[in-house]
């Protein structure tokens, strides 16, 4: 298959704004807009459908007992996001996930792409 790179989102690895460190996973929302499982920057961010940081949803810490986001799931139908965490454990966490005016996997960023 050929593709054609549409939109990206994370120039080099990081964890400062528009920066991804092993982005892990990826899941839409009801809006198309996209959730990422940053895994080892420890959160999860909601990007506009234009590949846009819209928010960081959740952070963990070191020092907390569970490790950072490997997996996202958004359930439409509960409004629930369920996030597995790289030590093995998952959490439920009931988001709204409305619209704010805030302005495949890769090391380095994600990627929107068009396959033929």
């Amino acid at each position: 298959m050929n593709g054609l790179m549409l939109k990206a989102f994370g120039s080099a690895p990081g964890e400062d704004v528009g920066q991804l460190n092993t982005p892990g996973h990826v899941s839409l929302d009801d809006e198309e807009r996209i959730i990422v499982a940053d895994t080892i920057s420890e959160r999860v961010l909601l990007l506009n459908k234009q590949m846009m940081l819209q928010r960081v949803l959740v952070t963990w810490h070191h020092s907390d007992d569970a490790a950072g986001p490997h997996r996202v799931h958004y359930d439409s139908h509960s409004g629930k996001l369920l996030v597995g965490l790289a030590n093995g454990q998952l959490t439920s966490t009931n988001f709204t996930l409305e619209h704010t005016s805030h302005a495949s996997r890769s090391c380095l960023g994600i990627f929107l792409a068009n396959y033929m």
